[in-house]
């Protein structure tokens, strides 16, 4: 069981004696022939993420041929924001298309940033595509030596940002005003988050509280939306950002799953929409990284009959 591991108990103890922020680099790029081993930050937390994504996630969606199987014109890039919640802690940053010394493209590149979620989850300037200057720069570096100096500044740079919203924090907890409502109006948005929180919660829905549940590290949770649903469901969320999707995507899950769960949201950069993940991901929850909507459509789109579950959600969760 996830909720009483050593590695969560480990993790979280460590956190809180680490500076705000760690940046941590690995995968394909030019400078190497085979898989770079991370520059950076190698804590318990960045090797868990990716050993997840990484090497077990992809690494077997690849093995498997499972994006083999997708044509050409419907593959989706490898270009995507991310943030990973674990407890108190995220990991956040981005992912794109590499290539190793001798050509080999299977695999991407990724930049991670270490932090505690109450800096990522602060209203301030920066935004998810602060990353895309960073790729371009490492995308043009030559030598070892540069890749370490770009994990430096990133790290200076994110030391910067986050102690600047520690000096004068501006967050509001992330408050869903009238969810009961919203979710059991009649009108389109409505029927859509009701979807989402069905293909979430339809096998547990007899439960009075996940907090509280022991869900083996085997369960996972897997739901593709609009990234702007949740601006259109409640007028209190104003002034979209990715990064303000990101925070308020976790914080509706986090009404509903224990902290101690893994939680990714994956964003293509090129598109409207999330991937979430709630649980330990296997490689067929990875699959969506590169599937376009025509192998996983929206979850809002699918028709579910939610009937019964619309009843003992009214009374167990709302």
């Amino acid at each position: 069981m996830l909720k009483g591991s050593n590695f969560f108990k480990r993790f979280t103890k460590k956190a809180e004696n680490d500076k705000n922020v760690r940046v941590a680099l690995f995968g394909k790029h030019p400078v190497f022939d085979d898989h770079m081993e991370i520059i950076g930050e190698r804590s318990e937390l960045v090797t868990r993420f990716r050993d997840l994504v990484y090497s077990e996630g992809i690494g077997k969606v690849i093995d498997k041929g499972l994006w083999s199987e997708i044509d050409n014109a419907s593959l989706i890039p490898f270009s995507h924001y991310y943030v990973w919640k674990l407890g108190r802690d995220v990991l956040f940053g981005k992912l794109w298309a590499s290539s190793d010394g001798k050509g080999r493209r299977d695999y991407p590149m990724l930049i991670c940033v270490q932090s505690s979620y109450e800096l990522f989850s602060e209203e301030s300037e920066f935004n998810m595509d602060l990353f895309d200057e960073v790729q371009d720069e490492i995308q043009a570096a030559g030598a070892f030596a540069e890749l370490e100096d770009i994990v430096k500044a990133t790290e200076e740079k994110f030391c910067s940002i986050f102690n600047d919203i520690e000096k004068s924090p501006k967050n509001k907890d992330v408050k869903f005003e009238g969810l009961k409502d919203v979710l059991f109006d009649e009108g389109v948005v409505s029927e859509k988050l009701k979807r989402v929180c069905y293909q979430l919660l339809k096998d547990h829905v007899h439960l009075s509280n996940f907090q509280n549940e022991k869900i083996s590290d085997k369960d996972v949770w897997e739901v593709r939306v609009p990234d702007n649903l949740m601006f259109e469901a409640f007028e209190g969320f104003e002034n979209y950002s990715v990064k303000r999707g990101l925070v308020i995507w976790l914080s509706f899950i986090e009404k509903f799953f224990s902290s101690a769960l893994d939680k990714f949201i994956f964003m293509p950069s090129e598109k409207n929409y999330f991937d979430l993940i709630v649980g330990k991901p296997e490689a067929r929850n990875l699959y969506c990284l590169k599937a376009g909507l025509a192998q996983m459509p929206l979850t809002t789109e699918i028709p579910y009959k939610t009937e019964e579950f619309e009843n003992n959600f009214k009374v167990r969760f709302v």
